[in-house]
């Protein structure tokens, strides 16, 4: 019992160890924007605190203009000068929250792939230490559940489905909206500057921008950018840690492509056990069926089923090569089997079944 503990308690400590070190990175940035720009003038008429930055002078210009054409609400020069400063400030703010978006969606983005990586040396480590299958398969859907949470954040709060179009959907709405109220702008009053500035802020507020992102995927003059799945070599990880803990032995990735083939393809089994040796070992100790062997198996490759999983993907091709998997070649009238159509690729499937890309658990799976 102390020795299952401590396995566990080793492969959590490395995994910690591992995701400190890993999340330790280095910020970098482009330099202070304009909006962040300090600056010291007392000789300008209500200078701001030393040390105050451009977008702090900016605010306090308009809110003496708009002070000033509040005062003298019929005072079109007054007014139309107040809309100036006021679009001045609402860009430089408009600025600033963008490059922000921009920053976030950067570090969740990091943060993301951290778990996904993180989540595979654990489960891996899990596997190696003798954990059984259940706890793998808990690790790593709590991990997976924690990488789809950030994603959803990112989606609502970031807009990570467009994190690459924000600047130029702002910008194409705010170029519009100024030519719109062109022929407004020589006659103003108080009332109708506010009224404009709030309409142009309005399309650097998150409803706004999800507004113009929703519009223009509809238009189809933008394409959502799709949020990160888990990396490929991240998932081969997590799944050989899972199968190397269900099985007792260390298990490549062409060891797990037998293996899913033989698990999905129900009615080739037969066909697939007596062509690997892989599979033959596996059920030839004592005990060993068919059937212990699909409940081992089970944890590990249902979530393989799920639409568009990257790792079915990966391996669809792979699959129609493993000896026995596909059904046997019909034969040709003349008595001689039907030519393949696409040799070469039938090659290079052979190819990823002989070489492993990926192997957990110390070396190549048993052959």
């Amino acid at each position: 019992m102390w020795r299952h503990h401590f396995q566990r308690f080793f492969a959590l400590y490395v995994s910690a160890s591992a995701m400190l070190a890993g999340c330790a990175t280095v910020g970098t940035s482009p330099g202070i924007t304009v909006a962040k720009t300090t600056f010291v003038d007392a000789a300008l008429p209500s200078a701001p605190a030393k040390g105050a930055s451009v977008i702090d002078w900016s605010a306090a210009v308009f809110v003496h203009d708009l002070r000033a054409s509040a005062a003298n609400p019929d005072d079109d020069a007054q007014a139309v000068k107040a809309f100036r400063t006021g679009k001045a400030f609402l860009d430089l703010q408009c600025s600033a929250y963008i490059d922000a978006l921009g920053s976030a969606n950067q570090a969740a983005s990091n943060e993301r792939k951290q778990v996904s990586v993180i989540g595979g040396l654990a489960t891996a480590l899990m596997g190696l230490t003798g954990s059984e299958a259940k706890d793998i398969a808990i690790a790593a859907t709590t991990i997976s559940f924690a990488g789809s949470s950030m994603d959803a954040f990112a989606g609502t709060f970031l807009f990570s489905d467009a994190a690459k179009s924000i600047s130029k959907l702002v910008g194409d709405a705010q170029s519009a909206y100024m030519t719109s109220v062109a022929d407004n702008l020589t006659t103003l009053d108080y009332s109708a500057a506010v009224a404009l500035l709030v309409g142009y802020e309005r399309l650097c507020r998150p409803s706004d921008i999800r507004r113009l992102i929703d519009e223009a995927v509809t238009a189809a003059t933008l394409v959502t950018e799709s949020p990160g799945k888990l990396p490929t070599d991240s998932a081969i990880v997590m799944l050989l840690g899972q199968l190397a803990g269900a099985l007792g032995q260390p298990v490549s990735e062409a060891d797990a492509v037998v293996l899913y083939s033989w698990f999905s393809k129900s009615d080739r089994r037969n066909d697939i056990k007596t062509q690997s040796p892989l599979l033959t070992g596996l059920l030839s100790t004592p005990g060993s069926t068919d059937a212990a062997l699909e409940s081992k198996l089970k944890l590990p490759f249902l979530p393989l089923g799920i639409k568009d999983h990257p790792l079915a993907l990966r391996w669809a091709t792979a699959i129609h090569a493993v000896p026995g998997a596909a059904p046997p070649v019909p034969v040709a009238a003349g008595g001689t089997q039907a030519p393949v159509a696409d040799r070469a690729a039938a090659t290079k499937r052979r190819a990823l079944i002989a070489a492993p890309t990926v192997t957990v658990g110390g070396g190549a799976g048993q052959r």
